[in-house]
């Protein structure tokens, strides 16, 4: 394991911006994210979750913000209860899982309806100094840069049983999800959903790091500890504009993070991450579905 330098903080940022073809059909922005940090004696932890409600899916928009809720409620307690990242297994994220899958069945019985009305695919991140830990189901994507390492994508985007289908999170079957553990620290990620693909990817379907690299070189002279509202706005106007367009007519949402010594920076006094659904920490503990 490589050993940081000092405590990481987290700076992080995002966005979301409505498809063009959401806009010609009428119907909402269906992503979803959240992104907060939680203070565990002096270990200060990130956990991001971004989810893609299905178009094809009448409630997906409900089944993406229930899986942010509710995953990003079960990781802080998680480690509220004093466990650590290093000890996370599949089998604890499994049920984290299973309770989310619970909550959306119960929210589409209310609704005289099948949970594939939610469905929704999601990545996650849990970090710390030391550890990280990416989890997913279906098509959207994290891609982690180790503190000393080459950025990649832990877990591939999951095809479903046809041709430009996916995987679902509320699907019948209990989905094979993916689950990555590094016991290093994390220098950067960026958490997206697939309308970004096209842009984030080359031909052969490797992540673009020059592309990654290429967004926070852009806001390098904002980074510092926090969450920052002004670059958060930005980030939504690229999103929006005819340059990704050109690219892609769905809906887009990306989450960018990197660890910031505090010795570093100043801390930042932007505290609001406005264009994306975020959780505070009374939200993400909130009882409720």
């Amino acid at each position: 394991m490589n050993s940081p330098i000092g405590s990481a903080l987290w700076f992080r940022c995002g966005g979301s911006a409505i498809g063009t073809s959401h806009q010609k059909n009428g119907t909402p922005c269906q992503d979803r994210a959240a992104c907060s940090t939680l203070d565990q004696s002096g270990d200060d932890t990130l956990i991001a979750v971004v989810s893609d409600g299905a178009g094809s899916a009448r409630y997906g928009g409900e089944g993406a913000q229930s899986i942010c809720k509710n995953l990003s409620r079960s990781m802080r307690a998680y480690i509220a209860n004093g466990n650590t990242i290093s000890e996370l297994e599949k089998d604890t994220a499994e049920e984290w899982l299973i309770d989310v899958r619970t909550r959306i069945s119960e929210r589409a019985e209310a609704r005289d309806t099948t949970p594939r009305q939610f469905a929704a695919t999601f990545v996650a991140l849990i970090a710390n100094q030391n550890s990280f830990v990416c989890i997913a189901v279906g098509d959207s994507i994290l891609a982690v840069q180790p503190q000393l390492g080459e950025w990649s994508v832990p877990i591939p985007q999951m095809n479903g049983e046809y041709a430009s289908s996916t995987v679902f999170l509320t699907q019948n079957t209990f989905p094979d999800f993916g689950f990555v553990k590094f016991n290093d620290p994390l220098h950067r990620a960026a958490l997206f959903t697939d309308g970004l693909e096209k842009i984030a990817f080359n031909a052969e379907k490797i992540i673009k790091g020059e592309f990654l690299d290429s967004l926070f070189d852009a806001i390098s002279d904002s980074i510092s500890p926090g969450r920052s509202k002004s670059v958060s706005s930005e980030l939504k106007q690229w999103l929006a504009s005819d340059a990704v367009c050109e690219h892609t007519d769905d809906d887009k949402t990306l989450l960018l993070i990197q660890a910031v010594r505090p010795e570093e920076h100043a801390n930042t006094d932007d505290d609001v991450l406005s264009p994306v659904e975020t959780l505070t920490e009374d939200a993400a503990e909130a009882d409720g579905k």
